[in-house]
């Protein structure tokens, strides 16, 4: 029961740190920010990016190209608050903040015997200042660590339990969409 109220301020900490003045702070939206912004405005609009092609897999944008995965969660968010920074940033504060909870259960799978691993690790990586920063910013990256460490959970979960082959399955589906959420 401890542990449990532990998470739950854990995320609610978590939680508190990423959206606290979302929209001040950063002051102003980044470069990319406005491209993912304006390219999920255009998505929704017109169902093609801002060169024309409808539904892309992959964004061109300042002659480079990144997965589309996350201008496709930042629609839904600019459809209620319009083309704002907030509605860029929310799905990476989701993300930030779901990747503080699947740390929180993989460390569960990694360290059974060691009940205070998994909520140090999720305090950690809810306080830490490149997280809570990456988090506050509309980039796919959280999107990316996000889905990675929900992957690595639930392969880790199929190990565990090699009968249970939904968890290889759920595993095989998260780690092919890790693949479409960020690149280096």
């Amino acid at each position: 029961m401890m542990k449990r109220y532990g998470l739950i301020g854990i995320l609610l900490l978590a939680a508190a740190l990423r959206i606290f003045q979302l929209g001040a702070v950063p002051p102003s939206p980044s470069l990319d920010e406005v491209s993912l912004g304006y390219n999920a405005y255009s998505l929704l609009k017109t169902g093609m990016d801002e060169f024309g092609t409808r539904f892309p897999v992959l964004l061109r944008a300042y002659d480079d190209f990144r997965p589309a995965l996350y201008v496709y969660f930042v629609i839904p968010f600019t459809a209620l608050l319009g083309l704002t920074a907030v509605a860029v940033r929310i799905p990476s504060v989701v993300f930030g903040i779901l990747s503080v909870f699947m740390v929180y259960r993989l460390a569960r799978v990694l360290f059974p015997k060691l009940p205070v691993v998994p909520i140090a690790a999720s305090f950690l990586l809810a306080v830490s200042p490149w997280h809570v920063y990456l988090s506050r910013l509309g980039h796919e990256v959280n999107l990316g660590f996000a889905v990675t460490v929900a992957a690595l959970w639930s392969f880790m979960e199929f190990v565990r339990a090699p009968a249970r082959k939904n968890w290889l399955y759920a595993a095989g589906v998260l780690f092919g969409l890790s693949l479409w959420t960020y690149q280096s």
